[in-house]
């Protein structure tokens, strides 16, 4: 028994120093360490030239205004610009989750010549601008539009109740087989959300995708990975940049399979 103290002792002394480095999360600061050294190590990688990003600079902001949002007429010329040069996709990411207010310009009323309208004639008036925009984004039928999720805390929160208009939205996705209904169980390890908002009904039916942008930060603030997959309840959803990979190759979503933990 004497023999073997010390090496029972040192068995307690490591895992009490494993137990204390899980208890304080140190595990994870390491191993970011580490990943950070790595990517440093590795060095920049080559940039694609037919991959771009289209930037609201402060050259924009001050030609079309300050951000608050802007109206959506203001993307017109870019989605026009996407279906002359027939690129495989253009991704908003940011969210039209709220129907525009309809404005009247002044100057039109300079135009009307009957001093009695209809209340029809009166509504054709005011601009529509998410009509305009679902309009050009058919035509052009190579944009996305993205969905806002929250994702799970480490203390998982319970799934936050639907209005009837996320409720109507979630079904139009449904309809158009924007994800996959799954048993929750089989893929409870991946990236999951407990809230989504979803595009008004007309990007969705207009549009060629709806997808999710989102990923998770590590404790120290920092974005490290980002997820393929998001699970919403027993809906399984793709990321935008699954989704456009799947698209570029002619595969469909539902045709990929899943086995979380070993490959897609």
């Amino acid at each position: 028994m004497n023999k073997n103290l010390p090496y029972i002792l040192i068995a307690f002394g490591v895992a009490a120093v494993v137990c204390l480095l899980s208890f304080f999360d140190l595990y994870d600061n390491f191993e970011n360490s580490l990943l950070d050294m790595r990517f440093k190590n590795r060095g920049l990688v080559e940039v694609r030239d037919d991959i771009a990003t289209v930037d609201i600079d402060t050259d924009a902001l001050a030609t079309i205004g300050k951000w608050s949002p802007w109206s959506r007429d203001k993307h017109l010329p870019v989605i026009k610009t996407a279906a002359e040069h027939g690129i495989d996709a253009f991704l908003f990411d940011f969210y039209f989750i709220e129907e525009s207010e309809r404005q009247l310009n002044y100057k039109v009323l300079d135009n009307i010549q009957d001093s009695i309208l209809s209340m029809d004639a009166v509504k054709d008036l005011f601009p529509d601008p998410d009509f305009d925009l679902a309009r050009e984004a058919e035509a052009a039928g190579n944009i996305v539009f993205a969905q806002s999720f929250k994702p799970q805390p480490k203390k998982k929160e319970k799934v936050k109740e639907r209005t009837d208009s996320q409720n109507s939205r979630l079904a139009l996705m449904e309809e158009k087989g924007l994800f996959r209904k799954v048993n929750r169980d089989d893929f409870s390890s991946l990236f999951d959300f407990y809230d989504g908002e979803f595009p008004v009904e007309i990007f969705i039916d207009k549009g060629a995708g709806i997808y999710f942008f989102q990923a998770k930060a590590d404790r120290d603030g920092v974005m490290r990975k980002y997820p393929l997959l998001g699970l919403y309840e027993d809906r399984l959803f793709p990321s935008i940049t699954l989704a456009i990979a799947l698209n570029h190759y002619g595969v469909s979503f539902h045709d990929v399979e899943i086995v979380p933990g070993e490959h897609l």
